[in-house]
C-alpha cells in the first residue's frame, strides 16, 4: 500500500505532466488556428478590378461652403458629396458588379457670391465604388472649372465653357458633372446677403466617366 504522503505526490506530478500536455496540444491549435486564419484573410484579398467603358450614375447630396459665402470675396473650401445610384454603362467587369458610389469633390478658391454667377473654381475628388464580388479601382476626377447653366432650378455644370474633365482609374477618361440644387436662386440670394451661404442640397444631378 502507498502511503498517503506519496500517493498526493504520485497523484501531484501525474497532473503536472497532464497540464503540460495540454498546454502544448493548446498552443498547437492556436497556431494552427492562427495559420489557418492568416492564410484565409491573404487568400480573400483579390486585386481592385480597374473598370474600362464608361459609366452614367444619378448623383444627391450637399454642397458644404467654409467659411460661408458672402458678397466679398474670401477663400472657401467647397465641397460637394453625394451618393450615385442607378448607374449603367460598363458596370460589371470580371464578375465584379458596381452597386453604386460615394462622390466627394473639392474646390478651394478666393470666391464670393457673384463667382455662382460667373463661374466656379476647379473641383477635384475621387468616386469610391460599393461592388459586388469583389472590389473596384476608385474613379478620380478634375474640372478645369464649373459654371452656371440655370437659374430655374439652379444648375451647375463641370467642367464649364472652354473648360476640361478628366477620370483616371476606373472610368478613364474624360468626365461631366451636374449639380441641380434645391433651393431657389432667391434664397440663395438672400442668404448672401445677410450671414453667407454654407451649406446647398443636391436634389438631383449625374455624374459620367
Amino acid at each position: 500500500m502507498v502511503p498517503a504522503n506519496q500517493e498526493v505526490d504520485i497523484l501531484f506530478k501525474r497532473s503536472r505532466l497532464l497540464l503540460a500536455a495540454g498546454s502544448v496540444v493548446l498552443a498547437s491549435s492556436l497556431a494552427l488556428g492562427f495559420s489557418t486564419a492568416s492564410f484565409a484573410s491573404t487568400a480573400s484579398k483579390t486585386p481592385s478590378v480597374k473598370f474600362k467603358g464608361a459609366i452614367s450614375c444619378s448623383l444627391t447630396g450637399s454642397v458644404k461652403i467654409s467659411p460661408p459665402l458672402t458678397a466679398t470675396a474670401t477663400k472657401v473650401k467647397i465641397t460637394i458629396a453625394g451618393k450615385l445610384t442607378h448607374c449603367k454603362g460598363k458596370t460589371m467587369q470580371k464578375k465584379v458588379k458596381i452597386k453604386f458610389g460615394h462622390f466627394m469633390g473639392v474646390s478651394r478658391a478666393d470666391a464670393s457670391c457673384s463667382d455662382l454667377l460667373t463661374g466656379l473654381p476647379k473641383l477635384a475628388g475621387k468616386v469610391t465604388w460599393t461592388t459586388k464580388g469583389g472590389h473596384a479601382k476608385p474613379t478620380n476626377f478634375v474640372y478645369t472649372n464649373g459654371s452656371l447653366t440655370s437659374q430655374s432650378p439652379v444648375t451647375f455644370g463641370y467642367p464649364g465653357t472652354g473648360g476640361s474633365g478628366k477620370a483616371t482609374g476606373s472610368f478613364a477618361g474624360t468626365s461631366t458633372l451636374q449639380v441641380v440644387i434645391k433651393q431657389t436662386g432667391t434664397s440663395i440670394l438672400g442668404a448672401c446677403a445677410g450671414n453667407g451661404v454654407k451649406a446647398l442640397t443636391v436634389k438631383a444631378g449625374s455624374f459620367k466617366a
